[in-house]
């Protein structure tokens, strides 16, 4: 077939494979002198289309033959992240091309200074920072737009909000200082480098045309150069354009009005407009041309463009090729698309799929899902560098050197698998583990690494001398690296670039291996993208004069944010994720359009501090309108796809999400919706699980007698009779929970400080007490609270207010109590040894407080600093502890040197410090003593702990979770069951 495509402007169908059907032309244009076709220029948007397209003449060509491919360069919109071709290649003697072009980083660094100086330093540098950033985005829309910072001016003041006028009187001065800079350095922005040479480029092709083909593909730019060059290759003669996802009956459809800026074909009817051509100058792409194109996906993309103007549209039959998935959450959503392209790869067709989406967090998701199903697939849209595994670390780098860095921050720099400060990777992890295990669990030992290394002076349980003192010299090398990049983030006026440079030799001298060297850090993709982010921002940092340096971790993390990193290969050949704007010439035989939430696709309104919506429209930049048009377009672009799977997430983190609007619009086109619907695979899914027998899973460990306990505290009874499941994996499975990393002090803590005030305070006057026994307690009260005072000031002052309190309850049942008593016994540990059918079981226990009268009765007492137990709660056994302590106390020298011969009284004291919970509880209570005596409990209390280990001494008997269904108080094992997994919750 020869086709002579001899028109200059065409349109290709949203329903047609863009690439493909492009590649089918040029070859038919060149069937008969092949070689023709490498003296063609074709320009795409982006370095991917110029691949794919290369793909593409292979694909189309119609029997195996070796090409000659034609020239394939980028052209870049104004403001782009990608490197386009460089018309200044040839103009290198041109004065206005032999300027220095200011990179993004020494631009925004500028805009921070200038901001600054404009607000008169009244504001951090990072705000100054987050201001500078979103002003050179606006910069480079004024540049494309050619809006001249004079036309600020253009805008009344009155007619502004207040914050608005503020808003214009920073941002002009700042944007003539800007320019003021570019004079006195001689040097020109990145995009006006790009206009110049585009523009001596377009009077070159004017005034001398080239003899081969030139091609523009697959744009439609918006107003400014972009459409000049489109104008100058319309009027070449062997010029020609194509533009993508252009519906030539959609834009005559009513030509004496314009389309609503959302629509679809709004920005090419304003292109039309704008090269001054009609609707008919735009030649449809030949039908037999066109490659994947399908009547049902057409007429699904014109149903589509319908429902845009039309508030009655007419339903459309089901489209089984498209298919919609709700899913409960995030999670669903990405597991679902997984599988979807998990299928596709399974299929014996050779297919291709591809989720689109605007929703980042979702394609990571998903990618995480592949990898689970053993496939590698990487976002085209590229990693940010902060999320890299050399960017995460540098990020640690910056929150270790903290000057009061917590445990958990710092273990995370060192847990890193990059981390290793000269060491070999194994000792330096034994080295972490250590310090973790022996000194960061539990209260925190001092503010920052000086104070761990304070909490390594003395002994550490656990750790011989020898190895503490390894740790610390360890610890102190860890310090001495990061020491200089915390000494500047704590200075309030520093210099950015001493404090960029520390920052990267802190964190050279962490990922150094043995040999010295830092090379992991700057391996591969992310390791490269991170160094030339490091040596850009190091030259850029010059241009600010004052900076503090508790601003570093945010300025950096502003400045990374907009760093990406991607594979120089794709991972896989069939499956791949692309953003909205890279699919727009690429499509799969499936395409899976992702994250349709309103403020995912289309994106919600973001925030400009510079200019409000109105104030855009006036300066004639681009609106919030015509971005939800360009997102249709793209929408669209995509949906002309042969088979089409629609999803979204329903909720997350408990917020409800609205669908995208695109769905919105399409449930007045579909009655109904093919496939599953809206409940989606997920959905049904989760469904159809059935809630298994909770006597299927439950753990019933019978360990063999002789690792059976025969020995038990109060604590290890009350943890046996409500929880032998968790007895078992203490005492048996010797499991033991570790402290929380970097614990604040509880109230455990709590209690045990004032077990310890009263300890003393009863060793110092077991007897009568002095006249002044209050200020006595107030002063080891003090003394104790003056320990904690310096590492945690805010609780010592809140606890010893509690205490105060607490002293006077307890002062008032001293002075009531201590004329009846002989003598008192603190913190005393008896044991009694009890005879069962099962053998002997030994008893244990360390009682609080045990008081002996002179008439012989004894009164055991037992502290409690929170609420105390109930007296239904200790007689019936759930909590124990007095009653057990009884059993010894009546034993002859079951305390050492008290053996109960009278009446045992059994009491709570509650202390806890406030000005009406402090009390004294008896056990029993009033009213429990009408049914049973204190003798009685302890009697049957006794009888119950013989029958429950002569129970659990039976050889088949398991250990269960919960058997009296009553939990009784926390304990620390109860997780370790699962009871969640395979118990019924009601």
């Amino acid at each position: 077939m020869n086709q002579s495509l001899d028109k200059k402007l065409y349109s290709l169908p949203a329903s047609a494979h863009f690439l493909e059907s492009l590649a089918a032309g040029l070859l038919a244009e060149t069937v008969k002198n092949p070689e023709q076709l490498r003296h063609y220029q074709i320009y795409l948007p982006n370095r991917r289309a110029c691949r794919n397209l290369a793909l593409a003449f292979f694909k189309a060509a119609q029997q195996p033959q070796a090409l000659i491919l034609p020239r394939m360069a980028v052209l870049v919109t104004a403001g782009a992240a990608e490197e386009g071709e460089d018309f200044a290649q040839d103009q290198s003697q041109d004065p206005e091309l032999s300027k220095s072009i200011v990179s993004p980083l020494q631009r925004v660094m500028v805009f921070a200074e200038l901001i600054h100086r404009a607000t008169g330093s009244e504001q951090s540098f990072s705000h100054s920072l987050a201001q500078a950033i979103a002003l050179s985005r606006l910069r480079d829309e004024m540049l494309a737009a050619a809006v001249e910072p004079t036309r600020l001016k253009d805008l009344v003041p009155s007619e502004l909000a207040e914050h608005w006028q503020v808003s214009l009187d920073i941002l002009y001065p700042v944007l003539q200082g800007w320019l003021a800079y570019l004079d006195k350095n001689d040097s020109l922005e990145a995009v006006t480098a790009s206009q110049i040479s585009l523009g001596k480029r377009i009077d070159e092709w004017l005034r001398a045309p080239p003899p081969h083909p030139i091609v523009l593909a697959g744009i439609i730019p918006p107003s400014g150069i972009m459409t000049e060059l489109m104008a100058a290759v319309l009027q070449l003669p062997q010029g020609r354009v194509i533009l993508p996802s252009v519906d030539c009956e959609v834009l005559a459809w009513n030509p004496e009005s314009s389309l609503a800026a959302t629509h679809p074909q709004a920005a090419a009817e304003a292109l039309l407009k704008r090269l001054k051509l009609g609707v008919d100058a735009v030649t449809p792409w030949p039908a037999d041309l066109l490659r994947g194109h399908s009547t049902a996906a057409e007429s699904r993309v014109k149903g589509f463009a319908r429902v845009l103007v039309d508030d009655r549209p007419v339903p459309a039959p089901v489209d089984l090729r498209v298919r919609r998935f709700d899913c409960p959450n995030l999670g669903g959503e990405a597991e679902m698309i997984a599988l979807h392209l998990r299928e596709t790869i399974e299929s014996a067709d050779h297919t291709t799929a591809a989720l689109v989406t605007r929703d980042r967090t979702l394609a990571r998701r998903v990618t995480v899902e592949l990898q689970r199903l053993g496939l590698g697939v990487d976002d085209s849209g590229g990693t940010q560098l902060l999320r890299t595994p050399p960017g995460v670390f540098m990020m640690l780098v910056l929150r270790g050197a903290a000057p009061e860095v917590s445990p958990s921050e710092l273990l995370a720099l060192l847990k890193h698998p990059l981390a290793r400060a000269g060491d070999p990777r194994i000792l330096f992890l034994e080295r972490v583990r250590r310090l973790e295990k022996y000194l960061l669990r539990g209260t925190r030992p001092g503010r920052g690494i000086q104070g761990m290394i304070n909490g390594l002076t003395g002994q550490v349980k656990g750790l011989s001398d020898l190895q503490r003192l390894e740790l610390k010299d360890w610890l102190q090398k860890i310090e001495a690296i990061l020491s200089p990049l915390t000494r500047i983030m704590a200075s309030s006026a520093t210099s950015m670039t001493a404090a960029i440079a520390e920052w990267v030799r802190a964190g050279e001298a962490l990922a150094a291996d043995s040999t010295g060297r830092a090379d992991d850090l700057w391996r591969e993709e992310a390791g490269d993208s991170l160094a030339r982010f490091c040596r850009d921002l190091a030259a850029a940092s010059t241009e600010v004069s004052r900076f503090e340096g508790q601003s570093l971790p945010d300025s950096i993390a502003q400045l990374a944010s907009g760093v990406s990193v991607y594979r120089l290969h794709p991972s896989h050949r069939r499956i791949f994720i692309f953003g909205p704007a890279e699919a727009r010439l690429i499509h799969c035989d499936r395409m899976i359009l992702g994250g349709l939430n309103e403020g995912s696709w289309p994106n919600a309104l973001s925030a400009d501090p510079w200019l409000s919506q109105p104030m855009r429209q006036k300066l004639g930049l681009e609106t919030f309108d015509q971005r939800i048009g360009e997102s249709a377009h793209d929408f669209l672009g995509c949906y002309g796809a042969p088979e089409v799977i629609l999803t979204r997430s329903t909720a997350a983190l408990r917020e409800v999400h609205e669908p995208s609007r695109w769905l919105r619009l399409l449930d007045r086109e579909f009655t109904e919706w093919p496939g599953q619907g809206r409940l989606g695979w997920i959905g049904q899914r989760d469904k159809s699980v059935e809630t298994p027998e909770p006597s299927q899973f439950e753990p019933r460990p019978t360990p063999p007698l002789e690792a059976r306990p025969k020995a038990v505290s109060p604590s290890g009874v009350r943890l046996w009779y409500n929880n032998p499941y968790g007895f078992y994996a203490k005492n048996i499975l010797k499991l033991s929970p570790l402290d929380r990393l970097d614990a604040e002090p509880d109230q455990s803590d709590r209690g045990t400080l004032f077990h310890a005030i009263l300890k003393q305070f009863v060793d110092r006057f077991p007897a009568q007490l002095p006249p002044d026994a209050a200020s006595h307690l107030a002063a080891i009260g003090k003394a104790e609270f003056d320990a904690i005072l310096m590492s945690h000031p805010e609780i010592a002052v809140f606890w010893q207010a509690r205490f105060t309190n607490a002293a006077e309850f307890i002062m008032a049942a001293e002075n009531q109590r201590r004329e009846a008593i002989e003598k008192i016994f603190t913190e005393i540990t008896g044991s009694v040894k009890l005879a069962t059918n099962k053998g002997e079981l030994t008893l244990t226990a360390t009682a609080d407080r045990i008081e002996v009268a002179k008439d012989g009765s004894v009164t055991i007492i037992d502290y409690k600093t929170g609420n105390a137990p109930s007296s239904h709660e200790v007689i019936k056994g759930f909590e124990p502890q007095l009653l057990l302590e009884a059993i010894i106390a009546k034993a002859p020298d079951g305390f050492a040197g008290l053996t109960a011969k009278g009446e045992i009284r059994l009491e709570y004291w509650q202390i806890k410090g406030g000005k009406d919970n402090n009390e004294i509880k008896s056990i029993p209570s009033d009213r429990d003593q009408k049914s049973i005596s204190t003798s009685q409990a302890i009697a049957e209390i006794e009888t119950g702990l013989v029958a429950l280990f002569e129970k659990f001494m039976t050889p088949d008997f398991p250990y269960l979770v919960e058997p009296h269904g009553e939990a009784g108080r926390y304990d620390d094992y109860h997780h370790l069951a699962r009871q969640g997994e395979w118990g019924v919750v009601e």
